[in-house]
């Protein structure tokens, strides 16, 4: 793990090189497109779509933490995931996990079911955010594909394999096996809530994409990109971030790979601009999450000493 921390810690820092890089290129349009009289609207309406998709994942968590038996009312469990997602830009990419996973056990949850909850809400977002980028970005995959030759589809079919029996090793041996058995039941005896969650994370996406793709015409309205572009793009952009381990808030890695997928519609130096502006909406929409959960957990918290 350690050695994984490191490999995604070094991503992080190339990541913020060429990003930086990409905004030497030509810094007067930073200037300019931080001085336009639209940057600051598209930052409120990145920042807003962003906390709208916060407050779905909160929802999603209440949901996910009913499949395992721990079910505690919305009024709960959304403060505690919103006032703990801060913890993500901290060092090893994982602070908002374990926070999330601590302040619930401070409310009689057990750790097994935060645990079992965050591998589903995991799952599922790999699953819907794989899905999204690879139908919208099909032929830039297609083609990087075909650029790395034959050698790399024989590296993907080996690693397929090797994470197949990996799993259905952990599955049926060890001191995993009870953990992932119960796993599956639970998850069998409530797919369509799977449903509702996955469905949940799709309009999330959506709504990330709307983040960059409001961005990218009001401060760019002379470059023509699509919404399903921006979602695609939105989706890699986010995924690259968050399975990167190490990488506080996958920082750096998420703004690189949003720089090379605009690349061609826009300039290094817009993309990276646009980049930016996301990263700052998404901080935002962060740290007012942050806020709103502590008040709501205190706010609770005053209303039980009332009551006794």
């Amino acid at each position: 793990m350690k050695a994984l921390r490191i490999v995604g810690i070094a991503l992080s820092l190339a990541g913020l090189v060429f990003f930086i890089a990409a905004f030497a290129r030509s810094p007067e349009v930073l200037i300019q497109a931080a001085v336009a009289p639209f940057f600051w609207s598209s930052l409120l309406i990145g920042t807003a779509a962003i906390f709208c998709s916060l407050l779905l994942a909160a929802f999603n968590w209440h949901m996910l933490l009913g499949v395992f038996g721990a079910g505690r009312t919305l009024a709960l469990v959304g403060p505690v995931f919103l006032s703990t997602q801060i913890g993500k830009y901290l060092p090893g990419n994982v602070g908002h996990l374990i926070g999330r996973a601590v302040m619930l056990k401070s409310y009689e949850i057990s750790v097994g079911a935060s645990t079992k909850a965050m591998i589903v809400e995991t799952m599922a977002l790999l699953c819907v955010g794989f899905a999204l980028a690879a139908m919208l970005l099909h032929e830039w995959v297609v083609k990087a594909l075909q650029v790395m030759g034959d050698s790399m589809w024989l590296a993907i079919v080996l690693l397929s394999i090797a994470v197949v029996a990996m799993a259905t090793t952990l599955a049926f041996r060890g001191r995993t096996a009870p953990f992932i058995r119960q796993l599956l039941a639970d998850l069998a005896a409530s797919r369509s809530r799977l449903l509702v969650v996955g469905a949940i994370d799709l309009v999330n996406f959506a709504l990330n994409g709307l983040a960059l793709w409001s961005a990218a015409a009001l401060l760019f309205p002379d470059r023509q990109i699509g919404m399903l572009a921006c979602l695609g793009v939105a989706s890699a952009s986010f995924l690259a971030g968050y399975i990167t381990p190490g990488s506080p808030g996958g920082i750096g890695v998420r703004e690189a790979t949003t720089v090379l997928l605009l690349n061609p519609v826009f300039s290094a130096t817009e993309a990276a601009m646009l980049a930016l502006l996301i990263r700052l909406a998404a901080t935002l929409a962060d740290l007012i999450g942050f806020a709103l959960g502590i008040a709501l957990l205190a706010l609770r918290g005053n209303r039980i000493v009332l009551r006794d």
